[in-house]
């Protein structure tokens, strides 16, 4: 649960980089800016710990691109734009509400896979089927390619990382 919290934070971590530019108060900007970093650092490090698990081969024989689910995600980006520059307690109250709101949709569904900063270090999403069976989500910085071979690790029930060396 910890691991999709972080990923949560790390989706959100340009919001947090643009709330924090956005506010006029010292500490908020501060509180955002703690969590843009968080965020990036999070990232990082689940991808690095997840790197030095065992890999297992994948045959795919039925992908399609994910990367279009993020757009709809990505509409929640707009609240740096519709914020004050010095809001109130209630207004605070009212952001950490709706972040919190959606905070608990992203770690209990299959929205894991759906993280801009994915995009921002060069990686792509991908819905796959796999020879054995398994359907869900590649992350990967190759283009995945219909009867193709992979190396992946697994990173939760239904998302894995193609560790095959870039081409």
């Amino acid at each position: 649960m910890l691991i999709r919290v972080l990923l949560f934070i790390s989706s959100y971590s340009p919001l947090f980089a643009l709330l924090a530019i956005r506010f006029d108060q010292t500490w908020l900007r501060l509180v955002c800016a703690g969590l843009a970093c968080l965020g990036l650092a999070s990232f990082v490090l689940i991808f690095r710990l997840d790197g030095k698990k065992s890999k297992g081969a994948y045959r795919i024989v039925k992908v399609t691109d994910a990367g279009s689910q993020v757009a709809g995600y990505l509409a929640s980006y707009l609240l740096p734009f519709l914020t004050v520059s010095t809001p109130s307690v209630k207004d605070i109250v009212a952001y950490s509400v709706f972040l919190g709101v959606v905070c608990a949709v992203y770690v209990q569904t299959s929205l894991l896979q759906i993280n801009p900063v994915l995009y921002l270090f060069r990686w792509q999403v991908f819905e796959v089927e796999d020879s054995q069976g398994f359907r869900g989500f590649v992350i990967s910085r190759n283009r995945i390619l219909s009867n193709s071979d992979i190396l992946a690790t697994r990173f939760g029930d239904n998302v894995l990382i193609d560790r095959t060396k870039v081409k």
